[in-house]
């Protein structure tokens, strides 16, 4: 009897053990995937960015979530302040939501998206942004409409902005009127 209990528990334990799942991502290499849980999350969150040789951002978001082995930071409905060494604002931005790639601060906003500079004089405003830290750029190849403080604007897509060298061009011009005065 001990003999067919032993064989049974190990017909069983094969059984058990050919039908088991394995683990493996979708490019087959069997590692397990980083979790798709964020390692903090925080609702109605104030957090200040800074980081050496630039002045801190403080975002306020609904929701902010870090994922530390992403190098990820999402937020819902972010709003960033950037103010310059004399305390005055030299970035407002807000959006729908947002990606920051927390190794190269580059950052992706979407929806509704607002971006003021006023040492510049204009805003920004698009479905989305994309900021591009090392070269100081922004993009979208979606519509986006500058408006400069003297009531001067141009709506195009392809958008490229180099704020380093204050240029700006589209790829497309839809309607717009500049005004140099």
């Amino acid at each position: 009897m001990k003999k067919k209990g032993l064989l049974l528990c190990t017909f069983c334990m094969i059984i058990t053990l050919s039908f088991s799942c394995s683990v493996e991502n979708q490019d087959g290499t069997g590692e397990v995937a980083v979790s798709s849980h964020p390692d903090l999350r925080f609702e109605n969150a104030t957090y200040t960015f800074s980081r050496e040789g630039s002045t801190p951002i403080i975002v306020t978001a609904d929701t902010l979530q870090i994922y530390k082995e992403k190098h990820t930071a999402i937020m819902d409905n972010p709003h960033f302040l950037q103010y310059d060494e004399n305390q005055e604002l030299s970035i407002e931005a807000q959006a729908e939501s947002c990606s920051i790639d927390t190794s190269d601060y580059e950052v992706t906003l979407k929806g509704q998206v607002s971006l003021s500079v006023p040492s510049n004089k204009l805003s920004i405003t698009a479905q989305d942004l994309h900021w591009n830290d090392t070269n100081k750029t922004l993009a979208s190849d979606n519509e986006v409409t500058i408006l400069y403080q003297n009531g001067n604007s141009i709506t195009g897509t392809g958008f490229f902005g180099n704020m380093a060298t204050q240029q700006m061009e589209f790829q497309s011009i839809q309607k717009g009127e500049v005004d140099e005065t």
